[in-house]
Order: structure tokens, then sequence, then C-alpha cells
């Protein structure tokens, strides 16, 4: 009954808020879908809990599911269902999650099946609401991610005042991180964790610095700024690295158009160069302290799993893999070892799904992004379109860092907004090109229209 009446929430809320948008058609439902996620919780599908490898398990569906459930609904059309080569992926992998539940008796962890398989089920009705949307703003989309950049921001030095998660269902749980040497609090924002919050500060960085950008507007810098002492609050070392290259990369790449601009660049980047300095002279220590002396080894600790990894489950499981979300029961059961889920999504593919899946896994990652920058040269008068290509290889590779020193493959809401936008993005460009194609069709041959 409680995910009825908040799948039904998100729906109503949707539908009506197209009502105040000029136009009033129902893609407009894609600008709310955004702000929405900040309601992210999990909700249980079951009142049976299950005790495994030391933990207490619920099977729940997670709400930003059901933003993109019904989201999909509402956008969608004829469209929607075209077969297209992303399938090669997804009819593969749903039918590997079938054939483990229906066919074998390897799941020995129930819920995290169900956990991961949702999480796969959210990345293919991204793709549907993309291959369904016609003509959404992408200004005003990605507009939408400052609004929850800015609450996400406020939420984390909440968070920090409080030491309180301060979330829907979770609100007086400690942010108290114990793994490292020393006991610290870590702000986990919307994402519920540390490290997820630290991967979802990383995506949105790249959306927002492209919105100051593209508009130079105080609402995107106030953004901006909140998002990143969101991502310093969250300690999360990867997560910051990838702010810092994604931005270096921006800012070297970013071509003003006047030569008071270049002037300005040139000062900026002086500037920030002695910042830096002078932060690392006087805050050096304490900074090495927070992020490394006092977490301690945990970055070489990923590569001791990653071997673990290969010895037990590919070596063994090399072609099928060992199950959707069976790692941690996989790894107690059969070696008697109590281990933390796989800190790479990619390397978690191959562990869990196989070689065959690992290697489509990376074909269609890959592929969308080959696509679209296929599609962005071949129209050299798409509007904005050099800083379109900048932000979609930047926005790839914030994911790609993220996801591939944490578990991000059990983060329903950070792979949620990655190929939403990827995809949003997608077909943004597909339409543009579209439009283009024709107002050329239409000028070559005048007569016939």
């Amino acid at each position: 009954m409680n995910i009825l009446i908040t799948f039904s929430f998100f729906f109503c809320t949707m539908l009506g808020a197209t009502l105040f948008f000029k136009g009033k058609y129902r893609e407009q439902a894609i600008y709310v879908s955004v702000p929405l996620l900040f309601l992210a919780f999990n909700l249980s599908l079951s009142s049976g809990v299950y005790r495994i490898v030391g933990e207490n398990l619920k099977n729940y569906i997670n709400t930003a599911t059901l933003v993109i459930i019904a989201l999909c609904l509402i956008l969608f059309n004829r469209n929607s269902l075209k077969i297209s080569w992303e399938y090669i992926y997804f009819i593969p992998l749903f039918a590997q999650c079938i054939y483990f539940y229906c066919f074998t008796s390897d799941i020995y962890n129930l819920p995290n099946f169900i956990r991961q398989t949702l999480n796969y089920f959210s990345i293919y009705l991204c793709f549907v609401i993309g291959k369904s949307i016609k003509k959404v703003s992408l200004e005003a989309f990605f507009n939408s991610f400052n609004v929850l950049a800015i609450f996400n921001g406020v939420l984390g030095i909440a968070q920090m005042i409080t030491k309180k998660t301060l979330l829907i269902g979770n609100f007086n749980s400690s942010i108290l991180y114990t793994e490292g040497v020393v006991n610290g609090n870590r702000a986990v924002g919307i994402a519920g964790s540390n490290n997820s919050a630290g991967n979802l500060a990383a995506l949105l960085f790249v959306i927002i610095i492209f919105n100051l950008v593209w508009h130079k507007s105080w609402y995107s810098f106030i953004a901006l700024v909140l998002n990143v002492v969101f991502a310093i609050l969250t300690q999360t070392r990867i997560g910051l690295l990838a702010i810092a290259i994604t931005f270096l990369i921006i800012f070297i790449d970013y071509k003003p158009k006047t030569r008071n601009g270049s002037l300005i660049k040139q000062i900026m980047f002086s500037m920030l160069a002695i910042l830096g300095v002078i932060v690392l002279i006087v805050l050096g220590d304490k900074i090495i302290n927070i992020l490394f002396t006092s977490r301690g080894n945990t970055a070489g600790e990923r590569f001791i799993q990653y071997g673990i990894a290969w010895r037990t489950a590919i070596e063994n499981h090399p072609l099928m893999g060992i199950g959707p979300g069976q790692w941690r029961s996989f790894l107690y059961g059969f070696y008697q070892l109590v281990d933390i889920p796989i800190h790479s999504q990619y390397l978690n593919f191959f562990v869990e799904n196989g070689v065959f899946i690992f290697i489509l896994n990376i074909i269609f990652n890959f592929g969308i992004l080959l696509s679209c920058i296929k599609k962005l040269n071949r129209f050299i008068n798409l509007p904005g379109r050099r800083n379109l290509r900048l932000f979609v290889y930047t926005f790839f590779m914030a994911n790609l860092i993220v996801s591939n020193f944490n578990p991000n493959q059990i983060y329903t809401l950070n792979n949620i907004i990655y190929y939403l936008v990827i995809f949003v993005t997608e077909a943004y460009i597909n339409n543009t090109n579209q439009r283009l194609l024709e107002e050329e069709n239409m000028n070559e041959h005048p007569t016939n229209y």
C-alpha cells in the first residue's frame, strides 16, 4: 500500500505540474522528475527480514525507481519500444536475471538480487524515456539539477551540524564513519551513504558547471558552491578526484569569445593555482590526515579485493558469473570470508554476470558515448555543439572514474541520474539533428513544402 501511495504521488505530481509550463505538453514532466529524486528512500516490498553475512536485509525498492517508472508511463508512446542496438545488452542481461532466479539454486541473497535487478530495470527505463521524448529543452532539464544540488547541499550541511542523516525512514541514524583508523562524521546527502554521496556530487558537478558556463547565472553559481561544499563534506576521495579532473579539463578546453574573456581565464587560472598552493601549505597536513591517514589504506584494499574476486569468482565462474547481487554471500558461503561490495561497477559485472555480459556492458556504455559524439560531429551548426560535446566527454569520464572505485552498482540514485542525463542528452542531439535535416531539405527543395 505504501508503494502504491508513493507511486501515485510521484505520478500525479509530475503530470499535474506540466499544467504550469508553457505549452502544457506531457514531456515537461521530466523537469519535475529531477527535484522529486530528493525524496529518494527505500520502501519495503515485504515484512520479512533476512539475516545474511551479519546484516539484517529486507526486500525493498528505492523510490527513485518509482519516479522513473511514473515518468516512463507518462512519456510512453509508439517510439518507446522501437528496437535499437542497445537491446544486444538489455535482452541478455534480463534473460540472465530470469535464468538465475527461475532455473538455478544460486540465489543465496534474495534482497541483494532484487536490489541489483531493480537497478538494471531502472537503467532500462531511463533508456526508454530517452527514446520517448521529442522536444524536451535540455536547458530546462539541466537547470532542474540546480534545484536538486541546492537541496542536497543544504541537507549535507544540516547532516554535519546534527550528526544525523535526516532522511525519510532513517531520520535519526548517525553519519559517523567507523571503518577508518579514526572515526569521523561524513555527509551522506540524499544518496544515503558517504561514498555514494561523493559519486553523486561528482555527477552533479559536471551538470551544474555546464549550467554556469552556458548561462552564467547566480542560481547556477550557488548550486555549484553548495555542491562542492557537499563533496568536501562527504570526504569521498574518488569523488573529489573526479571533480578536480573534470574541472581541469573543462577549464583548459573552455574558449572565451572575446580577448577580455581570455584575459579573465588566465587571471582565474593564476588565482586558482595560487589558492591551491596556499591551501596545501596551510591545510595540507590536515587534508592528508582526514582523507588518508585517518582513513587507512582503503584504496590499497580495493586492489586486494579485486585479486580475491578474480581468484574466487571469475576463475571458477567465468561465463555466467555467480549471480546478480551475490558477491558477499558467495564469498562467505564458499570461502568463509566476509567482504564489502565490490568497489568497481565494471568488475562487478564480470564477477556476478560473467564475461559475456561484462563485454556487452562495456560496449553499451562506450557505445552511448560514441553515438553522441558521432552525431555531434556530423552537424557543425548544432546550437552549443562544442560545449555539448565537451559535456558528454566529461560526464562520461566522471561516471567512469567514480563507478570504478566505489560499489556504484548498488547506488540506485547515481545510476538513475547518470543514465537519465546521458539518454536525454542523446535524445536531444537526435531530435535537433532531425530538425536540422528537415530544415536543410526544406531549403534544398522548397517546392515540396
